[in-house]
């Protein structure tokens, strides 16, 4: 949980362009670092810039609206055709079976 907060703590992410998203920079991290007091090693606050690169990736992959939730399993698209499949298939044999009075 440290590192979420520390993330969290230094910004996240940065805003470029015409609301564009980039990872934090490294002056960035190192500039948090220093004003906080934090005094995180090297592989404290690279951990902390790639955890910022992996937001980056799924703030831009948000922007597109068939994007899944990332606190959920990917939609095997397949799967949900045969569930709806089948349910169409069974209505059509209720439908048949009261047609004929069963």
């Amino acid at each position: 949980m440290f590192y979420i907060d520390a993330l969290h703590d230094a910004g996240t992410l940065d805003i470029v362009g015409m609301g564009g998203y980039a990872p934090l920079s490294w002056r960035e991290i190192c500039a948090w670092n220093r004003a906080a007091g934090y005094g995180l090693t090297g592989t404290e606050l690279s951990t902390i810039r790639k955890l910022s690169k992996e937001y980056v990736a799924q703030a831009n992959a948000a922007r597109k609206p068939n994007c899944p939730a990332p606190y959920v399993e990917a939609i095997d698209r397949e799967k949900v055709g045969q569930k709806v499949g089948n349910l169409f298939r069974l209505a059509s044999k209720r439908i048949e079976a009261k047609k004929h009075g069963n």
